[in-house]
């Protein structure tokens, strides 16, 4: 298993404070979802929501297409508290975890940046298994799709 705090696994991770302007009720809405996004998020959390709903898709597929490497954020609101979640990214199928790293949710959101490298073992043309997990509850997931 390669671990994110190696430096070719991770360039970096970020975890944004969350203040108290985006209302609980605007994020309710989106519990459970996690969205990624080339496109980095609002620094003003009032704007979370917005944001969370532009980049939302049905099927929770999200394809990255610049790279290597693919700089991607990842913005997740859960469903119920939790005192530290882990990030795992694997191949669809791949019992094998790429990036694996601990991140502190503020007021049940949790904001990351990361890099999907090729020294990570990442490639073009395929699809990974993005999860948030606290102990061994799935709390979001979604698919990336690394693309030409």
């Amino acid at each position: 298993m390669r671990y994110a705090v190696k430096a070719w696994v991770l360039a970096s991770v970020l975890v944004a404070l969350v203040a108290g302007r985006a209302s609980a009720d605007e994020l309710k809405a989106y519990a459970g979802k996690l969205v990624i996004s080339p496109d980095a998020p609002p620094t003003e959390s009032s704007e979370l929501p917005k944001y969370i709903k532009a980049n939302l898709t049905k099927d929770a597929t999200y394809p990255i297409v610049k790279g290597p490497p693919w700089s991607m954020h990842i913005v997740a609101v859960l469903a119920k508290d939790a005192k530290r979640v882990t990030l795992t990214i694997s191949e669809t199928g791949s019992k094998e975890t790429l990036v694996s790293t601990e991140l502190v949710p503020v007021r049940r959101v949790v904001i990351a940046h990361t890099e999907a490298t090729i020294a990570a073992g990442f490639a073009n043309n395929k699809t990974y298994d993005v999860r948030l997990v606290s102990g061994k509850t799935v709390l979001a997931k979604a698919l990336l799709e690394i693309r030409d």
